[in-house]
């Protein structure tokens, strides 16, 4: 008799205690480590000194750190729906504080998405079990809780206790991953299984039914939005109409729905199905090819004549596979195969034949199918997007193309022949190998050399050199993508720090401008409050409240300073001088600004500001009660007009990137190739547009492996491509856009020929 099933809150307790426990385990490891002498003084490493301290801080405060990580994990799982790992926006908090805790916020995000990428799959399967229990739990279970994200910022609570360097914190995450990591996959097995015998989506097809149930309601969601029935909404609503992804770039837990966008599609790496450019062939066109191509077949009268002719074409192609082993060993790697040496090399070898009739028939096949063949190829070597080592590369393969050419005519009647397939995916991903020392090149040349090695012309090694083309395309897609999304990532959060530092420079220079300040409220303005109001323009942004209240506050600070103010005009700016100032640091507390440097800052202009107020309270009491009635009989005192201004609202690199994006031509957008000019002093380099950055007004390039290659400003771009200096290069059935060229030429010649007779 089968056990019951477990209560669900006993089931969620189990799942609770396994996670506490590995979280213990992987601390404990990390404990050894930091009281193993050998470890410690480990002569690899970098830094003896940062090791020691970082070890001494964790072992001094290990039972507060193990603690509040703890706390963190079970809080998450408790607190449906308030869970958030958005990378993006921490990135951003901190980005302008230290570049330090850039660096650490980076290095912990690189380690979830590590975890994320070996445990794609358990982890989608574990995510759907999850909410399958939310369903039974009266408060609830938040389905990502025990997501690597997860777990990494339960450690990252905990750690901030540690009175550490951000370099020792950013060791100490490195150890903890080392622990983590290689557990990770077995812990998330034992949770699905615990799950299922629960009754939790219990085997494969109700899983597989979850799997199809979400990407059913994924694919209405987008339909929905599309159509216009749910409009997309995100962080920043000021920039609708300008087709920049916002999201698409933070690291999203498998199976998680991402934010719904202006532009859903922008920066998906999904591949489009390649659908080269098509020729429509006529009758007359097509007589003309069967001619050029097949001659020795073409105005066949008998069978008899046919059988003479197709064992003609077989001796043919057994002349070109001598030919090609003749050819590929002597000619150095990064030559190209031109058709001179095909046809050199062709006729050797029907002379070697011994057959007198072959001479026939070879000068045939060389004034037509030869020629035919090496035209195509001319098309698409022609193309600077690929490197020397990719053209040369590619060449080798015109003897294989010129035996199908000779023997399957459906070879440019279809264009899913697998030969032209095999054909367009190696030119597509020779674009961006920039040498012979590429790790994708060698692939590439091992494929080739595959087709080469075949003696007959047939489809199947095509068809067995696709299959594995395709699984190196979908390997080199992933491996790219997940390098693309860092780099992008990062280059994102450069240009929201860069934004936020020129928003708040120009701010606090305007309304500096011509004012007279202590150098104590001055260093407060410059080191304190403007890193504070970054974060509220990086957080609220412009028109907030928020940001109005902190450009306000700095108006009181600057206009309350100034020397000539009376005791009247600088409580009317800001009331009462104690009371504003605490206000100024309850406000720092409340943002995680106000670090230790900071305190020390606002009790600098704290204490000077006391003692210019009580100056002026001594300086009015010497002036006499008389002059002090005389003063309030008189005009009243002007008042202090400190609110924002419109220009606090404006920022105006983010105006000129709107009007950038109006102008930009329709092929700039990401996933796009481009051959890049960089001036005259360097080569041009091919590279994919990664991400157009709106905070910076630059575009973010990256290499076929999915680097951050180059950044460069957008308009010197789109006047580069303007007049010509810089272009986008089209990576979509290359081959068959030379094959449509080609007939397309036969095609006119044939043309002006009528029109003549």
């Amino acid at each position: 008799m089968n056990a019951p099933a477990p209560s669900p809150k006993r089931v969620e307790a189990t799942l609770q205690g396994a996670t506490q426990n590995l979280l213990k385990t992987c601390f404990e490891g990390l404990l050894k480590k930091a009281q193993d002498p050998g470890f410690r003084m480990d002569p690899e490493a970098s830094n003896l000194f940062l090791r020691g301290d970082a070890l001494d801080a964790l072992l001094h405060d290990k039972n507060h750190v193990l603690a509040i990580t703890l706390n963190t994990f079970t809080d998450s799982c408790i607190k449906k729906g308030e869970t958030k790992f958005d990378i993006d926006d921490d990135l951003s908090q901190l980005a302008l504080l230290d570049d330090d805790l850039l660096d650490l916020t980076i290095a912990i995000s690189r380690h979830a998405q590590r975890a994320t990428d070996r445990n794609k799959e358990p982890l989608l399967h574990l995510e759907l079990r999850l909410e399958e229990l939310d369903l039974y739990l009266p408060n609830g279970i938040d389905p990502h809780c025990m997501h690597p994200d997860a777990l990494y910022n339960s450690l990252q609570q905990g750690m901030d206790v540690l009175d550490l360097q951000v370099s020792g914190k950013v060791l100490l995450y490195d150890l903890f991953a080392a622990e983590l990591l290689p557990r990770l996959a077995d812990f998330y097995a034992k949770l699905n299984e615990h799950l299922a015998q629960a009754g939790y989506l219990p085997d494969n097809r109700s899983l597989q039914e979850a799997i199809r149930a979400r990407e059913l309601a994924n694919r209405q969601k987008d339909s929905e939005v599309q159509n216009g029935l749910v409009m997309p909404s995100g962080p920043d609503d000021t920039s609708a109409g300008i087709q920049v992804d916002w999201a698409k770039s933070i690291p999203v837990p498998p199976g998680v729905d991402a934010v719904p966008t202006q532009a859903p599609d922008l920066y998906s790496n999904v591949q489009p199905v390649r659908s080269g450019p098509t020729v429509e062939i006529d009758a007359e066109t097509l007589k003309l090819l069967k001619q050029q191509l097949q001659p020795m077949q073409f105005g066949a009268a008998t069978p008899a004549d046919l059988a003479r002719a197709e064992a003609r074409q077989k001796m043919m192609v057994r002349a070109l596979t001598r030919a090609q082993t003749m050819i590929v060993p002597e000619i150095p790697e990064d030559t190209p195969l031109d058709a001179t040496r095909i046809k050199a090399a062709f006729s050797e070898a029907v002379e070697e034949s011994g057959d007198a009739e072959a001479a026939k028939d070879f000068k045939e096949v060389e004034d037509k199918v030869i020629d035919f063949v090496n035209d195509i190829f001319l098309g698409i070597l022609e193309n600077d997007a690929l490197s020397d080592a990719v053209k040369a590369l590619l060449s080798r393969l015109q003897i294989p193309v010129i035996k199908l050419a000779l023997t399957d005519f459906g070879f440019f009647q279809n264009p899913q022949h697998p030969a032209r397939r095999v054909l367009n995916e190696l030119v597509a991903l020779g674009i961006g190998v920039q040498g012979r020392d590429d790790p994708l090149f060698e692939k590439l040349q091992g494929m080739v050399n595959n087709l080469l090695r075949g003696n007959e012309a047939d489809t199947h090694s095509f068809e067995q050199v696709l299959a594995r083309l395709r699984k190196i395309e979908r390997i080199e897609q992933e491996q790219a993508s997940q390098e693309e999304t860092l780099a992008r990532q990062e280059a994102q959060v450069r240009a929201r720090r860069s934004a936020a530092k020129r928003v708040v420079v120009r701010t606090m220079n305007r309304h500096l401008r011509d004012k007279r300040m202590a150098d104590e409220a001055l260093q407060f303005i410059l080191k304190c409050w403007a890193p504070h109001m970054a974060l509220i323009y990086l957080r609220d942004g412009l028109e907030s409240e928020a940001w109005q209240h902190a450009v306000q506050a700095l108006r009181q600070i600057i206009e309350a300073s100034q020397p000539d103010r009376s005791i009247g005009e600088i409580e009317g700016i800001i009331g009462s001088v104690e009371g504003f100032f605490d206000q100024v640091e309850g406000e720092l507390q409340a943002n995680a600004t106000l670090k230790a440097s900071g305190k020390s800052l606002l009790g600098n202009v704290r204490n000077w500001f006391f003692s210019f107020f009580a100056e002026k309270i001594e300086r009015e009491e010497q002036a006499g009660l008389g002059e002090l009635d005389e003063i309030a009989s008189g005009e009243p005192e002007v008042e202090i007009d400190i609110s924002p201004q419109p220009e606090d609202q404006v920022d105006e690199q983010r105006d000129v990137f709107k009007a950038l994006m109006e102008a930009i031509p329709a092929e700039v957008r990401p996933g796009a190739w481009f051959e890049i000019y960089r001036g005259p002093e360097h080569s041009k380099r091919t590279l994919k547009l990664s991400v157009i950055l709106e905070d910076s007004g630059q575009v973010l390039f990256a290499d076929r492996a999915g680097r951050a290659a180059l950044e460069i400003e957008l308009a010197t771009f789109i006047e580069d491509l303007r007049e010509g200096r810089s272009r986008c290069v089209e990576d979509n059935n290359l081959f068959d856009a030379a094959l449509s060229a080609v007939i397309s030429n036969i095609q006119q010649n044939q043309s002006r020929q009528n029109l003549v007779h």
